[in-house]
């Protein structure tokens, strides 16, 4: 009696279909497609975040009840930041995994920032540690990005060079705001804001930098694997 398989018996019953074959959540088309949207995206809740962070970082509560404005702060900035990447495509649960995900990496990316001090964050024998947190906040963030990016591809070189130029996009912000800081700021060792305008812009261009470098890394990453 032969073992192999009877043939009749691998054919689906009639009205039922074969399981389709995996495929990536958006292929390269629909993602260049919908780069533009994300990008948009990006820019208005950059805008719209850092208003908001900028007003929340107002409030001044008595003692120590002020490290409780810690949690809506890290909600909105990972919301803000997420939501530019899930909206389009509508993965709500792909964006609130994002967001779990993205806090976890901010908070490791803050502890190391209190031992780890970057070159351009010493300015002759002063060290901002305002742009070496701001740096760090960045980079992560924007490798972040990129990963999620490639997540949505769904290719393994997409992940990787998505997370490399978001991470790259980091690291730029962080030095353009070391060149650009005042002699106030560095004083001071805090970023001045003189209007809510001043906020809503840098918090658009810098965002959407991040996701421009992660997005594009994403990208080339699934023209490289078609």
């Amino acid at each position: 009696m032969s073992l192999a398989p009877d043939p009749d018996k691998l054919k689906p019953a009639a009205g039922k279909r074969l399981p389709a074959r995996r495929t990536p959540v958006l292929t390269r088309a629909t993602f260049v497609r919908l780069i533009p949207f994300h990008l948009l995206l990006a820019a208005l809740f950059g805008a719209g975040t850092a208003v908001l962070l900028g007003l929340l970082g107002s409030i001044q509560l008595a003692g120590r009840w002020q490290y409780v404005m810690v949690f809506p702060i890290g909600a909105l900035y990972v919301n803000g930041v997420v939501l530019p990447v899930s909206i389009p495509g509508r993965h709500w649960s792909f964006g609130f995994l994002c967001s779990m995900m993205l806090i976890l990496i901010c908070m490791a990316g803050g502890i190391i920032s209190t031992w780890l001090h970057l070159p351009h964050s010493t300015v002759g024998t002063v060290f901002l540690s305002a742009v070496n947190t701001a740096t760090f906040l960045a980079v992560v963030t924007g490798a972040s990005i990129g990963l999620f990016y490639g997540l949505l591809v769904g290719e393994r070189t997409a992940l990787t060079l998505g997370a490399v130029l978001g991470a790259m996009g980091g690291y730029i912000l962080g030095l353009l705001s070391a060149l650009l800081i005042s002699h106030e700021e560095a004083t001071r060792n805090q970023f001045i804001y003189n209007s809510w305008f001043d906020y809503a812009w840098q918090g658009a261009a810098g965002l959407l930098g991040l996701h421009l470098f992660g997005a594009v890394g994403a990208l080339m990453g699934a023209a490289k694997t078609e």
